[in-house]
């Protein structure tokens, strides 16, 4: 073999390493952007059980404050569970923690709660 032959064989070798080395860059990109695209999926699925949650808690304390309105006793403590799995507690204060004719509205779905103070007016 003569010498131009074994520089040729050692040139392909080089270039086979940097083309091996670039397919582990352009991979752990790509793993990068499937990572990421995981992450905004996940976070977009946590703002709509907060939205849900927040929702379930306002129709509640609608309800609680229509109540109220009916009757001027306060509403009893209840936990609902809805169509779609959330739920809805509702607690009712006499006295402290919360001032009295006060109900602690608890919207909750998935793994987000939203609280709302409903005041008997």
């Amino acid at each position: 073999m003569t010498h131009r032959a074994s520089q040729r064989g050692g040139r392909r070798g080089v270039a086979m390493v940097a083309v091996a080395l670039l397919l582990v860059v352009v991979q752990m990109v790509a793993l990068g952007v499937i990572g990421a695209a995981g992450d905004d999926t996940h976070r977009a699925a946590l703002v709509i059980e907060s939205a849900r949650a927040r929702m379930n808690a306002e129709s509640a304390s609608a309800v609680v404050a229509r109540e109220w309105l009916d009757t001027p006793a306060l509403p009893a403590s209840a936990t609902i569970t809805l169509p779609d799995g959330s739920a809805v507690v509702v607690t009712a204060f006499s006295a402290s923690p919360a001032a009295p004719g006060t109900a602690r509205v608890r919207g909750l779905s998935g793994t987000a709660r939203r609280e709302i103070d409903a005041v008997a007016p």
